[in-house]
């Protein structure tokens, strides 16, 4: 069996139907699950309709007056940021697996972004052996034209290069969240790499959970977290080797498709309401399909169950 793992917090029905309507709709009989905050009710009902298995979450912030929301992560408790992961590391003392204990600690506290990885690590580390493969995907601006597992997996985890223009270094977004993360030293060690994207992994279920595990260690060091930090940890795990048998794959080279850059123009054809490769044949997973309002338009009219 297989499983696709994912985020979902404050998503409307209307939002969760592109991907979990795609998923099922190209056949797709594993196991969903989504790790859920701040949903509704009708969102809730249409991810149960489609046989989603929900595991509700809770962060840890402090309700201000006037509406205002302070959690841990906020500038205003910028001071204290260096703390929390000394602080969830002698929590930890005491555990049996301390970094599974530390991975807990730090997902109540930590920005949404990061705070996956380590649902997914604790999730995974019951269920390894209970499937073949898993996904780790975005959930909002992801689409599925085919079953992400459908094809031969050659590596134990694969990972998805963004637009083939850019270097880390020279794309000023992700310059700057690897600046922010690891300073000025760890964005000369990253900057002459290509950008992997961070909101599509998958591979053999012991390959993603080593993934997890590499990323649950450099998230759970971080000094601070800001926007883009997951990211930053994403390509440090990928491009310094901390994964085992970890293979990054062009754009439009594998089952993915990342549309965020606009190399992706020259690598598709639009083929009867699908995005094809040079090959005629569609894309398992459209990750950012969302950033071209007429391509989504038009990949949107093929989702039935209205």
């Amino acid at each position: 069996m297989n499983a696709v793992l994912g985020m979902a917090q404050g998503l409307s029905r209307r939002a969760l139907r592109p991907f979990v309507v795609s998923l099922r709709q190209v056949g797709f009989e594993g196991e969903i699950h989504l790790f859920v905050a701040d949903l509704d009710g009708d969102a809730i009902d249409e991810l149960r309709l489609h046989g989603v298995e929900l595991h509700r979450f809770r962060h840890l912030h402090l309700d201000l007056h006037g509406g205002r929301v302070l959690q841990p992560y906020d500038r205003r408790l910028a001071p204290l940021h260096s703390m929390y992961p000394r602080l969830a590391a002698l929590a930890s003392l005491a555990a049996n697996d301390r970094l599974r204990a530390s991975a807990r600690a730090m997902a109540t506290i930590s920005l949404a972004i990061n705070a996956r990885f380590f649902h997914y690590y604790d999730f995974l580390l019951d269920a390894v052996d209970r499937y073949e493969q898993v996904l780790l995907t975005d959930v909002r601006d992801v689409l599925f034209q085919r079953d992400p597992f459908g094809d031969p997996l050659d590596s134990r985890v694969r990972c998805f290069l963004e637009d083939a223009a850019y270097t880390i270094g020279t794309h000023h977004m992700n310059a700057d969240w690897v600046r922010a993360t690891y300073g000025e030293e760890g964005l000369s060690r990253l900057a002459a790499h290509p950008i992997s994207c961070v909101g599509v992994t998958m591979g053999v279920a012991g390959g993603v959970l080593d993934y997890l595990e590499a990323m649950v260690r450099e998230l759970t060091r971080l000094p601070r977290q800001i926007w883009g930090s997951d990211t930053a940890a994403h390509n440090r795990v990928c491009h310094d080797g901390l994964v085992p048998g970890l293979e990054l794959v062009a754009n439009g080279a594998g089952p993915v498709l990342t549309m965020g850059g606009g190399d992706w123009r020259d690598l598709v054809e639009l083929q009867d309401g699908l995005l094809v490769d040079v090959g005629g044949r569609p894309f398992a997973v459209l990750h950012q399909y969302d950033r071209d309002e007429r391509t989504a338009e038009a990949l949107l009219a093929g989702i039935t169950g209205d």
